[in-house]
């Protein structure tokens, strides 16, 4: 019997999204990541803050940043503020 084929991969896309967190509603940049694993698909929408709760949690809890040597993702207020 041949091993199940493996088709893993994924892709990235962007919109904005209106959002309601603590409350408040408002428009934030939404990232869509496009799932595809053992040759099954589907899309989750995560923010940029989600993103960086997954890099912090990772380097606490798996891979410490000394061997990833990989910057903290830094708050997007700070991203922005370099932008204007």
């Amino acid at each position: 019997m041949a091993p199940p084929s493996v088709c893993e991969w994924l892709s990235l896309g962007d919109e904005q999204c209106e959002v309601t967190r603590n409350g408040y509603e408002s428009k934030e940049l939404v990232y869509l990541v496009h799932i595809y694993c053992q040759c099954r698909s589907w899309i989750v929408k995560r923010s940029y803050e989600d993103f960086r709760v997954l890099d912090k949690h990772l380097h606490l809890c798996i891979y410490d940043r000394r061997f990833s040597q990989l910057p903290e993702l830094p708050r997007l207020d700070s991203l922005t503020d370099q932008s204007e």
